[in-house]
């Protein structure tokens, strides 16, 4: 039976989004023909898209919690979803994407202990130069939100451990505390101590609204007129540096989720392909590079639509290969239960 959501289609469109944001940024070093910005004078495509990819997650996680509130069981299956594909990932870019585009002793001079370290604390790999000469020569630059969201997911498993029963009220409540504290910064009435603490409290505005909205059973925001509002009032907050993401997380959040749980079939047919998003998104960057370092003559639209084409494929890949296959593996404690319970 097709699941009755759409949010399979939306993490793919969102993740085919990143390519599009990334192609001419990679490509000029800047973002001056980045599509978003060049409209809006903000926020890119490909933020705009981290941020839909936090309030989806922030939704299917807690209700992931909310379904079966067991600290173990939960982390288990976080982490069965996010480490096998990333370590996959990982060692393509180390063995194949940072060879092809590293230097003669690139090979000699990887760090083992180094690297798996990355690996565990799902950073980007640190590599010797490769595809040097070139506009960000880092191996996979999209790696870098993996780490927030596994963090998250941590804040999921804290929260609903110390809330037991009242986990709705806490999380609303700690939902408009980021909120506020974010504006506060944007409106520079206070500085993050670091880039990583910025970055932190940017998606856990997003992945707790997230979170909001799958508490809000009744599906009040789902009514037309209030997605013609909210519709509005996206596009004029997206001219604000100040209230761009904070317009993503609330009148972008209404929007997203009127189409992720719209139940006419006109995109239910999508949930028959697998979900390749993930894949998309970790391989696209690596894959852009490569093309650019060997033939850097193609253009833009070449160049992206070749990127989008390899990126579905290596998504493809990863899932059937990786990621459906860590899926079906029963977390331990959940066997364990199971035998006690027999």
């Amino acid at each position: 039976m097709l699941r009755e959501n759409n949010f399979n289609f939306l993490r793919a469109l969102f993740a085919t989004l990143v390519i599009v944001s990334h192609g001419p940024e990679i490509m000029d070093g800047n973002r001056s023909r980045e599509p978003m910005t060049q409209l809006f004078h903000t926020l890119s495509a490909g933020e705009f898209a981290v941020n839909a990819f936090f309030l989806l997650s922030g939704y299917l996680i807690l209700q992931s919690w909310r379904s079966r509130p067991n600290m173990l069981v939960f982390l288990e299956k976080r982490i069965l979803r996010i480490y096998p594909g990333f370590i996959l990932a990982s060692l393509l870019c180390i063995f194949f994407f940072g060879y092809l585009g590293g230097g003669a002793n690139y090979l000699f001079e990887l760090n083992a202990p180094r690297l798996i370290g990355d690996m565990l604390t799902l950073h980007m790999p640190e590599l010797p130069p490769v595809f040097q000469g070139s506009h960000y020569p880092n191996i996979d630059d999209s790696m870098w939100t993996i780490q927030y969201e596994f963090v998250c997911y941590l804040f999921v498993a804290l929260l609903g451990w110390l809330s037991g029963p009242n986990l709705a009220r806490v999380w609303i409540g700690a939902a408009v505390l980021v909120f506020m504290a974010y504006l506060a910064n944007r409106m520079g009435w206070f500085d993050m101590p670091t880039h990583s603490a910025f970055f932190l409290l940017r998606f856990l505005v997003m992945f707790t609204a997230g979170g909001c909205f799958a508490l809000a059973d009744s599906g009040w925001w789902r009514k037309p007129p209030i997605v013609l509002l909210a519709g509005v009032l996206l596009l004029a907050g997206l001219f604000s540096h100040r209230l761009a993401d904070l317009v993503c997380a609330t009148a972008g959040g209404i929007i997203l989720f009127a189409v992720a749980l719209d139940k006419t079939p006109w995109l239910r047919w999508y949930n028959r392909l697998p979900d390749l998003s993930y894949g998309i998104y970790l391989y696209a960057w690596p894959i852009e590079k490569l093309l650019l370092h060997y033939r850097p003559q193609n253009g833009l639209l070449l160049t992206v639509l070749e990127v989008w084409l390899l990126s579905v494929a290596a998504g493809w890949l990863s899932w059937h290969v990786i990621e459906q296959r860590a899926l079906g593996w029963k977390p331990v404690s959940a066997v364990a239960m199971g035998k006690v319970g027999s």
